[in-house]
């Protein structure tokens, strides 16, 4: 539909370009914004950046995450020796279950210290057999009671 006898394509074709000769105008001096300026600050005297500013940026993101030192050998989890279907089984105790609200409770709380994103990098094979294990047996208790 024409808008003032333009299409709406033309008419917004006609209000970009002013922005672009703007920057075309701006050249070689044109002021950078964002982030790209900010990493490149720290090299207008041909230094590194600094990266003490961008240390915090993420650091809200890891909370709650374990965090394993690389000197110190891993301490291995007390569940490490019970990866029989029976064993878990027992760990999980579904019996005590009675809904399918109940079955998925108890399915959170056993990824939140088996899962294998929770372990150190040494146990994972480990915890993705149990949580595998677990997570079928939980799968196949809610389909009984559904």
């Amino acid at each position: 539909m024409p808008v003032f006898g333009k299409s709406l394509f033309e008419t917004v074709l006609d209000g970009l370009e002013p922005e672009e000769q703007e920057e075309e105008d701006a050249g070689p001096a044109r002021r950078m914004t964002g982030l790209g300026a900010t990493l490149l600050a720290g090299l207008s005297d041909g230094g590194e950046p600094d990266r003490g500013d961008f240390a915090d940026l993420y650091s809200d993101y890891g909370e709650g995450l374990p965090v394993f030192p690389v000197d110190a050998p891993p301490q291995p989890p007390a569940w490490l020796d019970r990866l029989s279907k029976e064993e878990i089984s027992q760990d999980l105790d579904l019996s005590s279950c009675k809904s399918d609200i109940d079955l998925r409770e108890r399915r959170r709380s056993f990824a939140r210290n088996n899962h294998p994103d929770v372990v150190h990098p040494d146990y994972r094979g480990p915890a993705t057999i149990r949580m595998t294990i677990a997570n079928r047996l939980i799968d196949d208790a809610i389909s009984l009671i559904g």
